[in-house]
């Protein structure tokens, strides 16, 4: 089960996804995916939409390096946090008595922070709002595995059979790759392909070295983190 998040920077009440984010949704439709639009800014337009899943995947980000920017703020920070807890609400099993009614939890969240951005999060706003939501979900994470595991001592205790393993609960995966292609190409390559030649980022002085991933690369990693961690 796929679970796909769109937000929007607009004040309109409803959200309504661009052209090239229906091109990708007609896409994922064609493979079988299951839709879900909502915004990350609303949480009400996103509760229930980890349900089914057994791993939730977060690469919300805006392209931001103001800190004046609130939607740096309002989506890569408190939109992630808001997509985390629907995938922390996904991970906890049902309490029905119906093993055949009962749905699969949620194991895994892997979350595509940035680069080095523990390094450069007092310096560019985009990597603070990010760490700060990963301090937020690891935190939660390491929180509730412990909280699992002093359940589980104490019931093998009562038991008579010593501590037993702690049952399985939400597994945190953090990502940090380097740029994406597309992005630097919309970035770098795009003001000087239509001729505006006075808007191009530079890294420092411009001659400093990047190495941009493909996203293909990225997307790659994140399923063999998935598999590893629900195996």
């Amino acid at each position: 089960t796929a679970a796909v998040t769109t937000t929007s920077s607009s004040s309109s009440s409803t959200t309504t996804p661009s052209t090239s984010s229906s091109a990708v949704a007609a896409r994922l439709s064609r493979l079988g995916a299951e839709l879900w639009h909502g915004d990350v800014t609303r949480p009400d337009t996103i509760a229930g939409c980890c349900d089914g899943a057994t791993a939730a995947v977060s690469a919300l980000g805006v392209r931001s390096f103001d800190r004046r920017d609130g939607s740096v703020w309002s989506v890569d920070r408190d939109g992630t946090l808001a997509f985390f807890e629907q995938a922390r609400l996904a991970s906890i099993p049902s309490t029905s008595t119906s093993s055949s009614s009962s749905s699969p939890v949620l194991r895994v969240f892997v979350m595509v922070a940035t680069f080095e951005g523990k390094e450069s999060r007092r310096r560019e706003a985009i990597s603070e709002a990010k760490e700060e939501a990963v301090d937020t979900v690891v935190a939660a994470a390491k929180a509730e595995a412990a909280k699992a595991a002093s359940a589980a001592a104490v019931s093998g205790s009562e038991k008579g059979k010593g501590p037993q393993p702690p049952p399985t609960t939400l597994k945190v995966r953090i990502l940090r790759p380097t740029a994406f292609f597309r992005d630097m190409s919309s970035w770098l390559l795009e003001p000087l392909l239509t001729g505006n030649k006075k808007d191009v980022v530079l890294t420092g002085d411009g001659g400093t070295k990047i190495n941009p991933v493909d996203g293909r690369d990225v997307a790659k990693l994140v399923r063999e983190e998935i598999e590893a961690a629900t195996s």
